[in-house]
């Protein structure tokens, strides 16, 4: 179980709010989720490098004792270059690095980006696939090239095709394929899934984990999932989860960092009635949530 963690914003000054972001991150600590840090839920291509490094100076002062990952800029080679540079200051386990935004390369291009990357990370590195949000696919003859790095320790993968995840596992079963889309672990399980990286585990980390496992287990029963996945694409991601923060009283604010707009987002009906089925789920299942 991974968390994509989302950067929580104070109202008008879009200044981080670390208090938010500390309960976000404590609710991790209790079921031993991993977090990974300035994906697309948490905004990271709106964070300047100094937020981005006072962030991860306050979340090493917390001592949290669960794997974190940081993402890479994937829109130049040497700003990624220089991030995990930078990185090599912080206890950080690994990175997500996903395949460049808007430039579209082809085999060749994607393997090098790559192996230039994995080269000077030194740490366990996750590749990312999300052709709706870069431009590309992960090429799979660049991840057959790619397959043997030891760094290379998983794929998420989130582009929602199950052919695609099925096209990766052959090409690498060594790397560990994760779920990238938290209604799609079911039948991610089916080829052979270790895992997910979930948006949902922001606000309910025991009750994700207790689906993660029973999708790992083949015996999936509920549609708790899929409704949920209704209720938060009405908006993009992470617009939706961040106004559930909110209602739960987890964040103090669902601002969040232009293009993105929380009034892309028109009606909360729908999360108010995911919270409670959430709420209804939790107590039959006897799962503790913080």
């Amino acid at each position: 179980m991974w968390t994509a963690c989302v950067t929580p914003f104070k109202d008008h000054s879009l200044n981080v709010d670390y208090e938010g972001l500390e309960r976000v991150l404590r609710k991790q600590v209790s079921c031993e989720n991993g977090v990974i840090l300035f994906g697309s839920t948490g905004e990271g291509i709106s964070l300047s490098t100094e937020e981005k490094r006072k962030i991860l100076d306050f979340i090493m002062r917390l001592d949290l004792n669960i794997p974190i990952f940081s993402a890479v800029p994937t829109y130049n080679l040497d700003s990624a270059m220089d991030w995990i540079k930078q990185c090599q200051d912080y206890a950080l386990q690994g990175y997500l690095i996903s395949t460049p935004l808007y430039t579209c390369p082809g085999d060749e291009g994607q393997a090098q980006w790559f192996q230039a990357l994995l080269t000077i990370s030194q740490r366990p590195v996750m590749l990312y696939n999300v052709p709706r949000r870069t431009g590309v696919s992960l090429s799979v003859e660049a991840l057959k090239i790619l397959k043997d790095y030891p760094f290379l320790v998983s794929l998420k993968e989130s582009s929602g095709c199950l052919k695609s995840a099925f096209s990766y596992a052959q090409a690498a079963p060594r790397i560990d394929l994760l779920c990238g889309d938290d209604h799609l672990m079911p039948a991610y399980s089916t080829l052979g899934a270790k895992g997910l990286v979930s948006v949902l585990s922001n606000i309910w980390p025991n009750l994700v984990k207790h689906y993660v496992q029973e999708s790992l287990e083949g015996c999936w029963k509920r549609s708790f999932f899929w409704e949920a996945q209704q209720a938060l694409s009405k908006a993009t991601n992470p617009v939706s989860i961040k106004a559930l923060l909110r209602l739960a009283n987890i964040i103090s604010s669902d601002m969040v960092r232009l293009p993105l707009s929380k009034n892309d987002l028109s009606d909360l009906q729908s999360l108010r009635v995911l919270q409670q089925l959430a709420l209804e789920e939790i107590k039959c299942l006897g799962i503790f949530e913080e």
